[in-house]
């Protein structure tokens, strides 16, 4: 087997190498080269705005267990938004930096006792989500000349007497042609967003703390994002 550097073809400084038994023969006979005078401006335009949301339900152990939630902050992230074939898919997580207070003693009965110290406490969860829907009333401009392949097979006819030999398509030679178009994607930028949640403080009688004590925080959010849909385009003079 070689492994050899062949010419770099790519934009990158990576360098591309010939690492199989398997041999690549070429020959450029020829090139063409055609240019035409076709003035336009390119610009992004607005197709229109989108909401898409959900319901998230999650569960936060907390096993030292806890008195109360002092604060729930939200940030959602958005790590995909992709526009496909008339629907719209939504891909994140929600960061959650939840406050809670417990006590330093986790084994005191909070019911019984005049008094008693509280550690203040913090963490950090991410909770993913995702989030699909069909887009109305937004039309996506798309190239009419979509990427197609054409075989063109040739006849191959060998039967002759006494029925020997077949006729078909060739094996071992054919025509074909094949040809596709870029074109910029659409995409969204998020604009608004809005979660409501519904709370539960609750314990699931095990770990080490007292039964007065709770160590499962749910949050049932209802979540929404708006997104406003650009796509760059080319504007030709009439």
């Amino acid at each position: 087997m070689s492994c050899k550097n062949i010419p770099n073809a790519s934009t990158n400084e990576c360098e591309n190498r010939e690492c199989s038994d398997i041999e690549i023969r070429s020959k450029v006979l020829s090139t063409n080269v055609e240019s035409k005078k076709k003035y336009g401006e390119k610009i992004i335009k607005k197709l229109g705005e989108v909401e898409v949301g959900g319901i998230v339900v999650d569960d936060t152990y907390i096993p030292e267990g806890y008195v109360e939630i002092k604060g729930v902050t939200k940030t959602p992230v958005i790590t995909q938004c992709k526009l496909v074939f008339g629907n719209i898919i939504v891909e994140g997580y929600i960061v959650k930096d939840i406050r809670y207070a417990t006590p330093v003693d986790c084994h005191i009965d909070i019911d019984k006792c005049k008094s008693y110290r509280n550690n203040l406490k913090d963490i950090v969860v991410k909770v993913p989500f995702r989030f699909a829907g069909p887009i109305e009333d937004i039309k996506i401009g798309r190239n009419p000349d979509r990427e197609e392949t054409r075989k063109y097979d040739y006849l191959q006819n060998t039967m002759g007497a006494c029925d020997k030999g077949t006729m078909g398509p060739a094996l071992c030679e054919w025509e074909s042609s094949e040809k596709g178009s870029l074109v910029k994607p659409p995409y969204c930028e998020l604009i608004k967003w809005k979660i409501k949640e519904y709370d539960v403080c609750r314990d699931d009688e095990e770990g080490c703390h007292h039964s007065k004590l709770y160590n499962i925080f749910t949050e049932k959010m209802v979540v929404t994002f708006k997104f406003e849909v650009f796509q760059e385009m080319v504007v030709c003079p009439e």
